[in-house]
């Protein structure tokens, strides 16, 4: 919860962790901003902000994930990324600011 991550190849790479609750995260300057990885899921990721990334969001292989109340800005390749089995993720109040989208 209230966390800063800026300038790292990936802002946050989750892989294979469940049940987690993030909060407050702010994202700045990444290749990747967050990844979601084989079987991350069950997860909550609220309130984040993602800027001046490539791409804002990768999931692949994650299911049952809640992605809500966020904002995914200024990034240069894409703002999310949903790729095979990935499944029942729900996004909502996500507002998107991107040069290609």
């Amino acid at each position: 919860k209230n966390i800063w991550i800026c300038n790292f190849k990936n802002g946050i790479y989750n892989n294979g962790s469940e049940n987690i609750f993030f909060c407050n995260i702010f994202i700045v300057g990444c290749d990747t901003g967050c990844v979601w990885d084989n079987t991350a899921n069950a997860n909550i990721l609220t309130n984040f902000n993602i800027s001046g990334c490539h791409t804002g969001m990768t999931i692949t292989g994650s299911t049952d994930n809640m992605i809500s109340g966020s904002s995914i800005q200024g990034c240069t390749l894409n703002g999310i990324v949903v790729r095979t089995n990935s499944t029942c993720n729900i996004f909502q109040n996500i507002y998107f600011e991107n040069l290609n989208m």
